[in-house]
């Protein structure tokens, strides 16, 4: 997948044929023109085309990308108004009502609250004097209304575990869509056990680098470890699976920051994939071993 950005003008090369796909050293221009043009259908702000330079449509995907650490994400567990818990489930109430009878009742019983005794008493003290009287009405029931009366308790979840349960809806949703997931929670040993759970054919994972806080990555197969710069060249690679959570562990910013004290070998295989005009997309073989001449 070839990347037009209309903003920065990068041109950025991302491979999307593997399940799970790590990114390291890329501008976050990169995500941003994935969510404009696949979430907000914006052509104007990039162009994406294939391996033959032929369009893909902003329909072909769906984007999924909830960012991390934005403040807000406490917000959907409380379903507040404009959280994406909020919106989403009164979607899934509007499409299932068989199988949320009570809100029928709701809608009933908030009806019947005008033929309350009490009712009838509040008007006349409202309308006490008045030429023009007043009465009362049940406006538009909103189910996202009554959805901010819930609440998920949260206290024995962590940080990554709110995140996926997000995404466990937003992927529910859309299930019958070929999906781009991007990830930048903490990816940690419980929530790689999760990714590995939701590898089907139509997802496919973009995981933030950075997010990574495990040592050991050999269950994300089929993956790619992808160094992805602004510059249209770009370089592929098969190596032993083997590779991936050494070139995770590399290409880690504060390790990236501290190479001089790597070992030899970390050092060497840093060269090897180090080129700053160049995109590397690696792939990984599980019958091969490593091995650095």
């Amino acid at each position: 997948m070839r990347i037009n950005s209309a903003i920065t003008h990068n041109q950025y090369l991302l491979s999307t044929d593997q399940t799970y796909n790590i990114i390291a050293s890329y501008d976050h221009d990169l995500i941003d023109c994935l969510d404009l043009y696949f979430s907000k259908k914006k052509k104007n702000k990039c162009l994406v085309l294939n391996d033959d330079n032929e369009n893909i449509l902003n329909t072909d995907y769906h984007f999924i990308y909830v960012p991390y650490n934005d403040g807000s994400v406490d917000n959907n567990f409380q379903f507040k108004q404009k959280s994406i818990m909020n919106s989403e489930v009164a979607n899934i109430i509007a499409s299932n009502q068989q199988n949320f009878l009570s809100i029928e009742r709701m809608r009933e019983e908030l009806h019947s609250l005008l033929t309350d005794d009490g009712i009838y008493k509040l008007s006349a003290i409202l309308n006490l004097g008045l030429t023009h009287k007043v009465s009362f009405d049940v406006s538009e029931f909103s189910v996202n209304a009554i959805l901010q009366f819930l609440e998920i308790q949260t206290e024995e979840l962590t940080i990554s575990e709110k995140y996926q349960i997000i995404y466990n809806l937003l992927l529910f949703i859309n299930r019958d869509n070929e999906n781009l997931v991007y990830i930048d929670f903490p990816v940690d040993e419980e929530c790689l056990t999760w990714l590995v759970k939701l590898g089907t054919d139509n997802n496919i994972f973009l995981i933030n680098n950075e997010s990574i806080q495990t040592n050991d990555l050999s269950e994300l197969f089929p993956s790619s470890f992808q160094i992805i710069t602004g510059d249209n060249y770009k370089e592929s690679y098969e190596v032993g699976l083997d590779y991936l959570s050494s070139l995770s562990y590399i290409f880690h910013s504060y390790i990236l920051r501290n190479m001089n004290q790597q070992t030899r070998w970390n050092r060497r295989l840093y060269k090897m994939f180090s080129h700053q005009n160049t995109t590397f997309h690696i792939f990984f073989d599980d019958t091969l071993l490593q091995q650095i001449d």
